[in-house]
Order: structure tokens, then C-alpha cells, then sequence
């Protein structure tokens, strides 16, 4: 972003890691960020202006009032050269000075103050219209087959950030290259992205028939609640992935809001894999230990810090209202956990078809699934 800035305004762009700055001897660091600014200040002459962009500025600019932080003079030393570089009595005419860091928190408060980082941006992770945007730039380095849709892609990838994309793109390539194909096809963005998001296939281990039907019937779960919740979901495996013995690749919605009924959606879907496993399998086995956790941690984040709890608008303030609020969270995974079941009760013929179809293919393109669905469907009317 910082060299667009200077792209854009036509003025130099002068580069710096923080934590290359940090010297090992005394003075070493406040003089490598002079230089950083003089030869800046050279270029601003020359040609009217110059961006400086120190990446990780965490690593010289840590707050001093945290001794965790500071492991020598040497920092100390490097943060007020920069503080006098930046604010001090040298022309600084046509400069302009960009930092970017993760840990906005442990900046030391003078870093910050106006004169210095005085503009703080925050980047977000890209949208639909911006994801096509940025596939786009990384889709025309690489030959594509003809059923590469864009549009597809940029929907498949919500929550993706720009090195995500990147990322994406270049397994997908490695997939191709890997079966000796010219072009990149979607099967190997599929691919690429079941790596990303789950991990390779974990080809050295072996299911039993029975653990096999479990998993199946646990994934079929998840996949018909988020489909009955209105959410949409891509493929469904029981292939295992790193620690998952089966996966259900569901794409949720570009939102920035989350509304009590979405999170109420959200817990169901969690919740299904085990509602699953106690209606058809009749017995509860581990695999939805980490479904439980993650559906215990949104009902809980729900009620001591989005006050959805019991006690409504409340929001909880003291320890001693911990207690009360577990409870509260219990209360609302159990009413997520009934109508889970409540849902596979009355779809349970194609949670069965989708079952079976997992212990036969190990993976289902779930939209194909449905859409044989409904042409059988039409098909038996126009029978009967």
C-alpha cells in the first residue's frame, strides 16, 4: 500500500524493517535511522517528495513505560532518534513517513501523538468486489482453463486477505503442475484451498467401516443444518485433513454485523455433527469435541459481551457473575442443539442419501447433490 502511495504521487519510496534498524552496539541503531532520513531528505530536494515506509515498527517504537519491552538502551536510544527525526527542528518538507504493525497497542504513546504517526489506518480484509479485484492481478500470471469463474472464486474465499489469495493461487498452480497440467483448472483450486483451510490429505491413516459411517453421518450434519439455515455449502468430505477426519466446506456471508438469529444459526450448524451422531448412530463418540468448544466459546462471547444473555441488555461486569452467565450460555446451546435436531428429524431421507453417498464417493459436491435433488423431485411429479 505504501509503494501504490508513492506510485500514485510520483515521489521516491524509500523501504526499512524495523527490525533490521535495531543495531547490536551502542549507537548503531540511531544512526542507521539518520541515514534513513537524510537520504530521504535528499530525494525530497530532487524530486519534490519522498515516502518512507518502516515495516514492523513495533520493533524500535514499543512503549517505553513497558519494561517487558525494553531489553537495553540501545532501543531507547533508536525510539528517540526517531521521535526527533520525525518531529524535530530538521526539514522534513515533502516527507511523509509510513509504518505498518500488528501490535498497535504496545506503541509507545509520543510515537503516536500529532506530528509523528498522527493518521492510524486500519486494513481490513477485503471484500467480494475487492478478493475479484485481487484475483484477478494474480489469476493473469498463470495459464487458466476455461472453467475458472472468478466470480466463483471470490466467493469461496470470504475472510481471505490479500497474502491469502496470493497464497491460493499459487498451490493451485502447484496442483496443476503437480498432475502435469498446462492450465489450472477449479478442480485445483479446490484442492488448493482444502489444503489451506484443513491441510493435505492424511493418506497414512485408517478408518474402520464403522468410524467411517460415524464421521459420515456427522458430516452429513453439519452440511443439511447450514443448508436449512439458508447458508450455503460447497462440498462435503470424509476424507481426513491434518486433525479432521472429515470436513464440510460451507462458505458463510460477507457480513460485519452478526444479528442474535445468525449466531443462533451459527451454534445449530456446530451443534449438528453431534445431534447427528445421537439420531442416527445412537451413541456419541470425540469427534464433535472441538465443534463443542468453539459453540461454547460464541454462547458465552454472546452473552458477557453482546448482552443476549438472560438478563438481556445486561452485560456482565464482575467475576461473580460468571457463574450465572455459563449458565445463560448452557441455556442457549441447548435451544441450538434441539433445533438442530429438530431439523435433521425432518430431513433425515437426505441426510441418509448424503450419507451413503460420503461412504461411497468419500467426497460430495454438495450443490450437484441438490440439484439431482430437485430434478428427481420434478421428475416424481410429472410421474404422479
Amino acid at each position: 500500500m505504501a509503494k501504490a502511495v508513492a506510485g500514485e504521487c510520483g515521489v521516491p519510496f524509500v523501504e526499512q524493517n524495523g527490525g533490521n534498524v535495531m543495531g547490536k552496539f551502542l549507537g548503531e541503531s540511531a544512526d542507521g535511522i539518520k541515514k534513513l532520513f537524510s537520504r530521504a531528505r535528499a530525494f525530497a530536494r530532487e524530486y519534490g517528495g519522498c515516502i518512507i515506509f518502516i515495516d514492523e515498527i513495533d520493533a524500535i517504537a514499543s512503549s517505553r513505560n513497558n519494561q517487558a519491552a525494553i531489553t537495553h538502551d540501545e532501543k531507547i536510544n533508536a525510539l528517540n532518534t526517531l521521535l526527533a527525526e520525525m518531529d524535530g527542528f530538521g526539514d522534513n518538507t515533502g516527507i511523509v513517513v509510513m509504518g505498518a504493525t500488528n501490535r498497535l497497542e504496545i506503541l509507545d504513546p509520543a510515537i503516536l501523538r500529532p506530528g509523528r504517526f498522527d493518521r492510524k489506518i486500519f486494513v481490513p480484509l477485503p471484500g467480494k468486489l475487492a478478493r475479484q479485484q485481487i484475483l484477478s492481478v494474480y489469476l493473469s500470471k498463470i495459464p487458466l482453463d476455461v472453467d475458472v469463474e472468478l466470480d466463483r472464486l471470490a466467493t469461496m474465499s470470504p475472510q481471505f486477505s490479500g497474502a491469502d489469495l496470493a497464497h491460493w493461487v499459487n498451490e493451485a498452480a502447484v496442483q496443476a503442475a503437480c498432475c502435469a497440467r498446462e492450465r489450472v483448472t477449479m478442480a485445483d483450486f479446490f484442492r488448493a484451498r482444502d489444503i489451506i483451510l484443513a491441510g493435505p490429505q492424511n493418506t497414512g491413516l485408517s478408518l474402520t467401516p464403522e468410524e467411517e459411517s460415524a464421521i459420515a453421518w456427522h458430516e452429513a450434519g453439519h452440511a443439511e443444518v447450514r443448508h436449512a439455515t439458508g447458508g450455503f455449502v460447497d462440498r462435503v468430505s470424509i476424507l481426513p485433513r491434518g486433525q479432521a477426519l472429515g470436513i464440510t466446506f460451507s462458505v458463510p456471508e460477507d457480513t460485519n454485523l452478526h444479528t442474535k438469529e445468525q449466531l443462533h444459526q451459527e451454534l445449530q450448524v456446530l451443534l449438528a455433527g453431534r445431534a447427528a451422531e445421537e439420531l442416527f448412530v445412537h451413541q456419541i463418540s470425540s469427534g464433535a469435541a472441538n465443534d463443542l468448544e468453539r459453540a461454547s466459546q460464541i454462547a458465552f462471547d454472546a452473552v458477557v459481551r453482546l448482552g443476549l444473555g438472560d438478563r438481556g441488555l445486561f452485560v456482565p461486569q464482575t467475576d461473580s457473575g460468571r457463574h450465572e452467565s455459563e449458565a445463560s450460555a448452557a441455556r442457549l446451546i441447548e435451544s441450538a442443539y434441539a433445533d438442530a435436531k429438530e431439523i435433521l428429524r425432518a430431513s433425515a431421507h437426505r441426510v441418509a442419501r448424503l450419507h451413503d453417498l460420503l461412504l461411497r464417493d468419500k467426497e460430495v459436491d454438495y450443490r450437484q447433490l441438490l440439484h439431482d435433488s430437485v430434478a428427481e423431485s420434478t421428475e416424481d411429479g410429472r410421474r404422479a
